[in-house]
């Protein structure tokens, strides 16, 4: 508490913006940047389906990211769900992630979307790349950005992210039903931004 009260202090505007967002911005990401200037395309997945079945929303974030590596040759590191989608294509892929597991956002078990991006950001600073190209599905696709632009990466965000398929199946069951994800969303947005990761 005391870490988030000195940066309201720190940066009052930063923060109380970032709080607004939280609150009023879900829709189709604004675009951002040029994404042939991206050094890595970074993918943030979403749950699979019940006995590790890719889901629709991880199918539909890998063929955004092979696309874009398609047509620049960009290398992408991607969360585990989408990894094993690309990887099945022949695709090659740096970096390596776990899988989200089906706990809850604040156990210690659950790794999370700053978790995962800390992992691609240990890549970056070996290799010096500082612009990255952020393949989410939306309305987690603005966490994500927020995450990596707090990191201290250039945020390139290309336009019509695919947005979150609501799938009966998945195994993180608060993303089977709009009634229980952006609630959720919502709720991990403030969680976030209380600990300094947003």
């Amino acid at each position: 508490m005391l870490l988030f009260l000195v940066r309201l202090l720190k940066e009052p505007g930063s923060v109380l913006r970032r709080l607004f967002q939280c609150f009023f911005v879900w829709g189709q990401p604004t675009p951002k940047g040029n994404p042939k200037d991206a050094q890595l395309i970074v993918v943030q997945a979403m749950s699979d389906c019940e006995g590790d079945v890719s889901s629709q929303t991880n199918l539909s974030l890998a063929s955004y990211a092979l696309r874009y590596y398609e047509r620049f040759g960009t290398p992408i590191f991607p969360q585990a769900e989408v990894g094993r989608i690309i990887e099945g294509q022949h695709t090659p892929i740096v970096g390596e992630t776990a899988f989200c597991s089906t706990v809850d956002l604040w156990s210690d078990e659950y790794i999370r979307s700053d978790e995962v991006a800390r992992l691609q950001k240990h890549l970056c600073d070996e290799t010096g790349w500082t612009r990255v190209l952020v393949v989410a599905s939306y309305p987690h696709a603005h966490r994500a950005c927020w995450i990596y632009e707090r990191l201290g990466f250039e945020v390139i965000i290309p336009p019509a992210l695919p947005k979150m398929q609501f799938e009966k199946e998945f195994s993180q069951r608060r993303w089977r039903k709009p009634i229980s994800a952006y609630p959720y969303e919502l709720l991990a947005r403030l969680f976030f931004l209380y600990k300094g990761l947003i």
